[in-house]
């Protein structure tokens, strides 16, 4: 009988280690120049026996700059009691992320402003402020701009803040303005001057008015002092005896080194060249930006456009000494280059209701035309 007998088993029992996760911590901050780190870890998943204890758990990750990273977990301890408990436990590591972000309030230089002098068409600059720069460490950053040299204008200077690693954290615009050092008139033989800025140059606004040498007002009617100035002949003009057809004009020299004849224009002025008025040419576009605009000056129709340079050239005429008469009143604006050539003809220029650009023409030196002055020596 089944009782009569005591049953013996052979049972292997095998206890298996307990599963378990730690998750590292995640962690964030702006970027202030020093490392983002965080040793901190959790027990995520599954539980500890009886009276077992995390203890340890190494954790290693560090976020200097800009972006993300890491932070691992690992070399976890469990102890019970005194005693490491650890390999009873199948161990799940999950890294957590360390992430440093662009900093804010970065604030640009106030706008400043620059001056070109009549020699230049572009400068380099030298900028006096700089970024304010809050809550990153010294010496942990890098600011940069993208400043070449400026030409005349508005311009946006674009400043970079670079973490330690070279990463763009934050940029922002500057205003930086550029213009020409201030053209203004002259008092010169009694009379009062204006002037005017066409690009790089500066101008008289209107034509020499000074009783010199051999001069005459168009017609003989001196009313048209008063809208065009006097004729003058080019011996005149430039400053030499009248009828010494080999006589060269006394040049001095100019802020920008160049040479230039003053003739009859204030110090510091002078009769415009060949190359002064091609210049001005170039920069008007057209001469119906030299023009002036009234119909005082020149014939309906052939006057200058409201929004123009202020050069306000007028349509005074000339006299041509051959055939002994006046020309082109209120038609054509006819003046003097000092540009110097041997012998009775000599090379002025016009602007003629018929062209949109300045006409070089040839001229007997006897004849009389305008003279307009351009400044060839800054003020201090």
């Amino acid at each position: 009988m089944t009782s009569s007998y005591t049953p013996v088993f052979d049972v292997k029992l095998t206890i298996l280690p307990s599963t378990i996760t730690i998750t590292a911590a995640t962690d964030s901050k702006v970027y202030d120049g020093t490392p983002l780190t965080n040793s901190g870890y959790a027990l995520t998943d599954g539980v500890l026996a009886f009276d077992d204890v995390l203890s340890f758990c190494k954790v290693t990750g560090s976020q200097l700059c800009l972006g993300t990273s890491d932070n691992v977990p690992s070399n976890a301890v469990i102890m019970r009691g005194s005693t490491d408990v650890t390999s009873f436990y199948t161990i799940n590591y999950v890294n957590g992320t360390l992430t440093v972000t662009e900093p804010s309030g970065f604030e640009c230089p106030q706008p400043e402003h620059f001056f070109l002098n009549d020699c230049e068409t572009s400068t380099e600059v030298t900028l006096v402020g700089s970024p304010t720069l809050p809550d990153i460490a010294a010496g942990h950053y890098t600011v940069t701009n993208n400043l070449t040299p400026l030409s005349e204008g508005t311009h946006t200077v674009t400043w970079t803040l670079l973490d330690d690693c070279g990463n763009e954290l934050a940029t922002c615009g500057q205003t930086v303005t550029v213009d020409y050092k201030p053209c203004t008139g002259v008092e010169w033989q009694g009379y009062t001057y204006g002037a005017v800025r066409v690009g790089s140059q500066c101008w008289l606004n209107e034509n020499i008015r000074w009783a010199t040498g051999v001069h005459t007002a168009y017609g003989g009617n001196g009313d048209n002092v008063g809208k065009f100035g006097y004729l003058y002949t080019w011996y005149t003009a430039v400053g030499v005896e009248e009828d010494d057809d080999t006589a060269v004009p006394e040049t001095k020299t100019g802020t920008c080194g160049d040479p230039y004849v003053q003739g009859i224009c204030p110090d510091n002025w002078g009769v415009g060249s060949e190359a002064d008025f091609a210049l001005l040419n170039t920069t008007a576009g057209t001469t119906d930006r030299l023009k002036d605009p009234s119909t005082l000056y020149w014939q309906s129709g052939y006057e200058g456009v409201a929004d123009g340079t202020g050069f306000n050239a007028r349509g005074g005429g000339w006299y041509n000494s051959s055939l002994a008469r006046f020309e082109d009143l209120m038609t054509g604006y006819h003046f003097w280059r000092s540009d110097s050539t041997p012998g009775s003809t000599v090379f002025g220029s016009s602007i003629n209701y018929w062209c949109g650009d300045i006409v070089n023409t040839q001229h007997r030196k006897t004849d009389k035309m305008s003279v307009r002055c351009i400044r060839k020596v800054m003020p201090e």
